[in-house]
This record gives structure tokens, C-alpha cells and sequence, in this order.
């Protein structure tokens, strides 16, 4: 990241071009370099087999240029003392994803949000990578403008954070996220229409294919008795974690 995108200077090959192809139109406002974040527990494992997992989202949508992985990792951690209703529906639905991803079931409680045995909190265990890490926006709202050259482009990022991280599993939320990323990935086995085996350069991993948590209506899962979350989410993670560990 430091030497593509930020480092002491947003140094990103591809700024230019796709700043232009975000706000030609007029009414866009541009937000370059937005970067990721990654737990201090990320790499873990679960009766000895590795189980790192990373959620990817599309973009922050936020109004803030040039955040760092730790100004990001900030932001992320500041949640953990929040109840779980005082936070925005992204990261109630992220929550919820972990504590599937970790076997611990659905709820709001806080204790049910901290890994058996150690006291760790999900949000310090998982690692989040946008595909796109500069939001292009409606001016003065957090309504997405970016475009597919920002799609493409970014996808090169991404490609390179995925091989870093080495996740055991990815949960993407957006369904525009299924093109760029299918397009990254090479489908090994489709266990369910949400849930696959995928490689990237060889090394495979579980994906899992969701809706954002702060969609509209059937499919929002931002609370833990949403019919999307019951039917969709909760089944799909639950079938890629049994994957992974099987697989690890």
C-alpha cells in the first residue's frame, strides 16, 4: 500500500484517470485513498487449521482523503465499545457476518461478539478491503458515482491484498461486487448459489456472495432476525466456514 497507493503521498497510478471518469459529469466529489484495515488477530486458526477471513465491501462512501491502514484500523476498533444498536447498519451487518464466520451464532449482545476462551473481539479478528480504496460520491451524500474504470482498476489493489492476507474466507457485500470479483477470481466448485470455492493465482479460499447489510428491505441484514440474514446469510457462512475447516 505504501509503495502503490499511500504512503508519506497518495502516490496511486490510476488516480487521474479515474477521478475524470467519476466526475465529468459534474455533482461527483472525489475521495482518493481510502485505505484498509486489518485486525491484530487476523491471523488466527481454529483447532489448528488457519481461518483468516476478510470481508470486502465496494467503497467507504466517506468524506475523507488519505486515511491511513491505522487511521482505518481506528475507526474499526472504535466500535468495539459501541452497543451494538448505536452502530450504522454496515457495521451491524459486519458483526453479525463475523460471529457466523467464528461459530458464535446471532445477536446483539456484546459477549457474543468476543471469541471462547480469549476475550478477543471479532472486529480485532477479521480484516475489511474495499475494492475500490477512493469513493466517488453525489456530492454532498454518500450515494455511489464510481465507475467501472474504478472498478478495474482498483481490482489490481485488491488482487495484491488478497495475496498478502492469504484469507481462508472472503465475504464480499454488494451484489455489483460479483462481476469485478468473479473476474479476479477462477471458480473452483459452486457449493450454492452463494457460496463458492475460489483461486487466486493458485491459491483457493470460500467466497461468499452477499447483499450489503444496509440494502433495501428484503435485503437488508443489519438486524439478527432480518428474513435475508435468517435464510441467506446465516446459512451460506455457516457451510463456508464447515468448507474452509475441512479444508484448511
Amino acid at each position: 500500500m505504501c509503495e502503490h497507493v499511500l504512503g508519506e503521498r497518495f502516490c496511486c497510478r490510476h488516480h487521474d484517470e479515474c477521478r475524470e471518469s467519476a466526475t465529468w459529469r459534474g455533482g461527483v466529489s472525489f475521495y482518493a485513498g481510502q485505505l484498509s484495515y486489518v485486525g491484530r488477530y487476523y491471523d488466527i486458526e481454529v483447532d489448528g487449521r488457519p481461518f483468516r477471513v476478510l470481508v470486502v465491501p465496494m467503497e467507504t462512501g466517506r468524506a475523507r482523503e488519505h486515511v491511513t491502514i491505522a487511521q482505518r484500523g481506528t475507526r474499526v476498533t472504535d466500535r468495539i465499545g459501541q452497543p451494538f444498536w448505536r452502530r450504522n447498519p454496515h457495521m451491524r451487518g459486519t458483526a453479525l457476518a463475523l460471529r457466523l464466520a467464528f461459530g458464535l451464532g446471532v445477536g446483539a449482545d456484546p459477549a457474543g461478539e468476543r471469541l471462547p476462551g480469549s476475550g478477543v473481539h471479532v472486529f480485532e479478528a477479521f480484516a475489511m478491503a474495499n475494492l475500490l480504496l477512493c469513493s466517488a460520491v453525489k456530492t454532498g451524500t454518500t450515494t455511489s458515482r464510481h465507475t467501472a474504470l474504478m472498478r478495474r482498476n482498483c481490482s489490481k489493489h485488491l488482487e495484491a491484498t488478497i495475496r498478502v492476507l492469504e484469507p481462508t474466507l472472503v465475504i464480499s457485500q454488494g451484489v455489483r461486487l460479483v462481476k469485478p470479483l468473479s473476474g479476479l477470481f477462477t471458480t473452483v466448485e459452486e457449493h450454492s448459489p452463494v457460496v463458492r470455492t475460489v483461486a487466486l493465482q493458485g491459491r483457493e479460499f470460500l467466497w461468499v456472495l452477499l447483499h450489503h447489510p444496509s440494502g433495501w428491505s428484503d435485503s437488508n441484514w443489519s438486524r439478527p432476525d432480518a428474513p435475508y440474514l435468517v435464510e441467506t446469510v446465516r446459512p451460506a457462512i455457516g457451510l463456508a466456514r464447515k468448507l474452509a475447516l475441512r479444508h484448511g
